[in-house]
């Protein structure tokens, strides 16, 4: 399996299981209210299936750093409950959805949640990086991509 490959996996499988997590707090973004930006499009040659799954119309620009942009979106065809976080470094993305929070992990770079609350101040866990986004203090220890 590639780097790539391993990459997309391991968001895909973190972010699958932070859904199933938080299927009973699913609360909507407020950041969806705001009109749509043409800084909030995701990039146009990017992973064709985490853009795919997405509705094109929901993207919301949360982040960058260090070359990786970091969206809130709706999945395709779902209710407000589904929730997605998108990561992108360059073209590459990856994407967690459900119910909030959405957590999506990534080899060799903290994990990201994506949460609707403000975290406790002082969280041992979490860092706030932007306004919904939360950044874990320690780095995921499965290898670098």
């Amino acid at each position: 399996m590639g780097k790539r490959s391993r990459w997309l996996a391991l968001a895909v499988a973190v972010g699958a299981l932070a859904g199933l997590a938080g299927c009973g707090s699913a609360t909507d973004l407020p950041v969806f209210a705001e009109a749509q930006g043409p800084e909030d499009l995701l990039p146009a040659d990017g992973t064709p299936n985490v853009i795919e799954g997405l509705d094109a119309s929901t993207t919301r620009l949360l982040w960058e750093d260090a070359g990786a942009t970091f969206y809130a979106a709706r999945m395709a065809g779902s209710d407000a409950a589904v929730t997605c976080l998108v990561i992108f470094r360059g073209e590459e993305g990856v994407s967690g959805c459900g119910g909030l929070p959405v957590t999506v992990g990534l080899v060799g770079r903290p994990d990201y949640r994506l949460e609707a609350a403000d975290l406790p101040n002082g969280s041992d866990q979490w860092t706030r990086v932007a306004e919904y986004l939360y950044e874990a203090k320690k780095p995921t220890e499965k290898g670098t991509p």
